[in-house]
């Protein structure tokens, strides 16, 4: 009896055991599954590592009992803690020895008494202060590699008490483990990938070397502001003869004259205002700070005067000039491209009227850039439909007042009602390149024309204006010799004009070996608007012609203004002194001619005597003109003759 309940007792504390470790199991199983949870929650919840970190720290808290965690990291031989919850883990420069060598080689390390590990930093900083009181040093710690992760790292986990972790906690630390590695793994990913998000956003929103704001933003921040009611004004920048710097001292000099020109932009402008580089050498602006046109304009001559503040490139002295377009508080119903145009329009203005000033958008800029727009859109069916004619202008030599020179003009009438001025269709051309395909229209119209003219004596000349877009295009001169040729006209009789800005900027490369080429074959050349462009007069004696003209704005004033009366008189014995004749331009009354022929005129040009008009009809005018010349030739011309002339 007695053994019978002996082995019942023996069974029910049997039976006890078992179910003390069943529950130790579901303990356990259940820790497993938080930590598979809380592993997932940190895997899609962290978008940083720092994050990541702390989210790991705060997992571990859920399934082991301790008093300090921390992640470390190895860095260039040694440990760190990249993540601490307590002072006494935050390592600096950890020698990687002993118990931390053989967690990181994979084996999980449970050292139950820190006092006995020599490993074991007594400054965990290293600082070099004393070690902490015995009541105050960790007596515990598990520790554990995290598997394939980017760098090698561990957890640690320590206790104030000797042998608290047990082996069910170093299982559950292996358990947690890979789902670390995998989240730190993720949110290295992720710092990545949003790191080089936020890089390509700057990119894509900023000027990688001012700094500014680019085209793009600064589009986005105006149509932004379109649907505000905000009060702004728009300003285009764009620095006058930039490539004279990038070619005098290369490109990287230039970038720090952008840098220099962005910086004092920023500096002279208002928080409110907003400064972007769009592009090469221009830059915008917004101007929220200035609501009235004086204050605008105050802000323009300030940034004149701001951004021609000399400065030093390699021990050169570079004073830059700016030109600004404005578009002054721009209407709301505007689209900010249209905005933009305008302002745009604005700057071209600026720089056509001589650069290192601004210019404020009117009506009258916007009438002449549709104008141009019109133009452009038109003339290369125009020229396909040959829907242009000549006129001639002839050119009377003041001693005699004999004509033997005429000068070629083009003109557009596109119908009946509608016709363009030369001076509004032949920059266009050229500036789109049609001109080459109209000057050869030009040149061989003239010659087909003049042919029994000029052949009628040798004397005469065909004078044609050419630019310089024509003298740099592909086979030129062969193609107009050929045309010379194909009129049997002698090279000798044609006279080609060279604007001033030609002679200037082309006497050298491909325009001067063409001018060379035609030259030697006998084709004349005449010094273009003497006086209203860019060049020296140093270039003069570097011209292959023997002509020059001087240009209608030095006639205009000479019978009112001494003063004028003395510049042509310098410029004519100077054109003398060189060894060329010249042709006074726009003479227009009977005071003018006298006194041109007066003071030593080769030549006059002018409506006083012949407006230019058709071949056929200046042919006969001349004509008549060279056998009743002993006439008074400006009673004659300036009468009932002048009715018929095509202006």
């Amino acid at each position: 009896m007695k053994g019978s309940q002996l082995n019942d007792h023996e069974a029910l504390r049997e039976a006890l055991l078992n179910v003390d470790r069943l529950r130790e199991q579901e303990r356990t199983a259940r820790l497993k599954m938080e930590a598979l949870i809380g592993g997932i929650h940190v895997l899609n919840e962290c978008q940083n590592v720092s994050d990541m970190y702390r989210e790991i720290l705060d997992c571990l808290g859920g399934l082991l009992s301790f008093d300090a965690a921390a992640i470390l990291v190895e860095d260039n031989g040694v440990l760190s803690s990249a993540m601490s919850s307590d002072e006494r883990l935050r390592f600096r420069h950890l020698p990687i020895t002993g118990c931390f060598r053989r967690c990181l080689d994979g084996r999980a390390t449970n050292l139950s008494d820190l006092s006995v590990v020599a490993d074991w930093p007594s400054d965990p900083q290293g600082t070099g202060s004393e070690p902490a009181e015995p009541g105050q040093a960790l007596q515990s710690a598990l520790l554990i590699a995290l598997p394939s992760a980017p760098r090698p790292m561990m957890l640690a986990c320590a206790s104030d008490e000797r042998a608290r972790f047990k082996k069910k906690d170093v299982e559950l630390l292996r358990s947690f483990a890979p789902l670390a590695t995998q989240a730190v793994r993720r949110a290295m990913e992720m710092e990545r990938l949003n790191y080089l998000a936020s890089t390509l956003d700057h990119q894509a929103h900023f000027d990688q070397l001012s700094g500014l704001p680019n085209r793009v933003l600064f589009h986005q921040e105006l149509e932004r502001l379109e649907g505000t009611g905000d009060v702004y004004s728009l300003l285009f920048i764009d620095l006058d003869n930039f490539k004279t710097v990038n070619d005098t001292f290369g490109h990287g000099i230039g970038d720090v004259l952008l840098s220099e020109m962005a910086f004092r932009m920023s500096m002279t402008l208002h928080d409110d205002d907003t400064v972007a580089r769009l592009g090469g050498d221009e830059f915008a602006l917004i101007i929220r700070s200035r609501t009235t046109i004086d204050g605008v304009t105050a802000l323009c001559e300030d940034l004149l005067q701001e951004l021609s503040e000399p400065l030093y490139l390699r021990n050169s002295r570079v004073v830059p000039t700016v030109s600004i377009g404005v578009l002054f508080a721009p209407e709301q119903k505007l689209l900010s491209q249209q905005k933009m145009q305008r302002a745009d329009i604005a700057l071209y203005d600026a720089k056509a009227r001589g650069r290192n000033r601004y210019s404020l958008f009117d009506d009258t800029m916007r009438a002449k850039v549709e104008l141009d727009f019109e133009i452009e859109s038109r003339l290369p069916g125009a020229i396909r439909r040959r829907a242009f004619h000549l006129v001639y202008q002839p050119m009377f030599e003041s001693s005699t007042m004999r004509c033997d020179r005429l000068e070629a003009l083009v003109r557009w009438q596109e119908d009946e009602h509608l016709s363009y001025a030369p001076s509004a269709f032949i920059p266009i051309a050229e500036r789109t390149g049609n001109i080459v395909e109209l000057g050869q229209w030009i040149i061989g119209r003239a010659l087909a024309e003049l042919s029994d003219w000029l052949n009628a004596s040798s004397t005469r000349v065909l004078s044609l204006n050419v630019s310089q877009v024509e003298l740099q295009s592909p086979g030129y001169t062969d193609g107009l010799l050929k045309q010379v040729e194909a009129a049997r006209v002698d090279c000798r009789q044609l006279e080609l004009e060279l604007s001033e800005n030609i002679v200037a900027r082309s006497l050298d490369g491909v325009v001067s070996r063409n001018l060379l080429q035609l030259q030697r074959v006998g084709i004349r050349f005449a010094f273009d608007d003497f006086g209203t462009g860019s060049s020296s007069l140093l270039h003069i004696k570097r011209f292959p012609g023997n002509c020059l003209k001087i240009d209608r704005a030095f006639v205009d004033d000479i019978v009112g203004s001494s003063k004028q009366r003395r510049l042509l008189i310098g410029m004519i014995e100077f054109a003398h002194h060189m060894g060329m004749f010249v042709v006074a331009e726009g003479v227009e009354s009977r005071e003018q001619l006298e006194l041109l022929m007066e003071l030593g005129a080769d030549y006059v040009q002018g409506f006083i005597l012949a407006r230019p008009d058709l071949a056929s009809r200046t042919v006969a005018f001349l004509d008549d003109w060279n056998r009743t010349r002993s006439a008074s030739p400006v009673a004659k011309r300036s009468g009932k003759g002048g009715e018929r002339g095509i202006a």
